[in-house]
């Protein structure tokens, strides 16, 4: 049975104003494609993807990611044009780049959720985490953030802000301190997200160590999303991730199939794992669109 097409996450813009160790392998996917040199797709383009993406379902889920989406200038014309078509639209962003000014643009274009990472409550394992050396740039996303919530709760109170905090082990022995500083900020909730494509376990968590320290003082909510998260950081969630990287293909994957990535270059990706090889491609939406794909069947869960 084909699963009906109703998420996208697009990527405008392949690039970022940081260089997050945990990110090398996206960074080197975007920097091959901006080397060999490509045309982003044009916010016209980005129109016809949205009105298509309407045709498979009534109210469609939008996501607008990146490298760093607010790089992109013409962010707030696309967003515009995605209102068009739905009322649930979210934006990942570190936050670096959210000013007053422009948190106002984009709350008025119509995103309806924003994906704020702010995972590390001091400058230092800031700058350390993010790849960075000027400890300016934590303060000054600090304040951006806070100042965007006081706008969000007065002008804009039905957007949702969320604080995604991916999850390496140094943050699960650091997380109750990071939960407080999400408070501060006034975030509506936490996410607690796995790390995609540690395929060589590089930052994997000691889930022993975390259980018999941090995770005794969470609240019950975050304990809910942590039992989650220790089953995606088990050996057969990284077993899985290694083979679908390798053979493309995995048949215990349970990736649902309502969901597809969408690069500036027009690549269609069925999911987040396979981004960071870059294949397979399942089409480009320059030559096929995402109806023709829905009919092919290849938004089907990999079951």
């Amino acid at each position: 049975m084909i699963t009906n097409l109703e998420h996208i996450c697009i990527k405008p813009i392949l690039k970022c104003n940081q260089r997050c160790p945990t990110c090398q392998k996206r960074q080197l996917l975007h920097q091959h494609l901006n080397n060999i040199g490509f045309q982003p797709l044009t916010v016209d383009e980005w129109d016809s993807v949205f009105k298509d993406l309407k045709s498979l379902c009534k109210q469609p889920i939008i996501s607008i990611s990146g490298g760093e989406p607010l790089i992109d200038r013409r962010l707030v014309d696309i967003v515009k044009t995605a209102k068009k078509y739905t009322d649930n639209i979210t934006i990942n962003t570190n936050g670096t780049l959210l000013s007053p000014e422009h948190s106002m643009k984009l709350l008025s274009a119509g995103i309806t959720r924003f994906n704020i990472t702010m995972d590390e409550f001091n400058a230092e394992d800031y700058k350390s985490a993010r790849g960075i050396l000027n400890e300016k740039m934590y303060y000054k996303t600090l304040y951006n953030i806070k100042q965007f919530n006081t706008i969000r709760k007065l002008s804009f109170p039905n957007v949702k802000s969320v604080n995604v905090i991916i999850m390496t082990e140094n943050r699960w022995l650091k997380l109750d301190n990071i939960i407080k500083l999400s408070k501060v900020l006034s975030f509506d909730e936490v996410s607690l997200d796995p790390l995609e494509a540690d395929f060589e376990h590089k930052h994997i968590v000691n889930i022993d160590k975390f259980l018999q320290t941090t995770y005794r003082k969470l609240p019950s909510y975050y304990k809910h999303q942590i039992h989650r998260l220790i089953n995606l950081y088990s050996s057969d969630h990284y077993k899985l991730y290694g083979q679908y990287r390798k053979t493309q293909t995995e048949p215990n994957c349970n990736i649902p199939g309502n969901f597809c990535i969408i690069l500036a270059n027009g690549d269609i990706h069925q999911c987040n794992v396979i981004e960071y090889s870059h294949e397979p491609i399942i089409g480009n939406i320059r030559q096929i669109k995402l109806s023709e794909l829905e009919k092919q069947g290849e938004f089907q869960p990999c079951l």
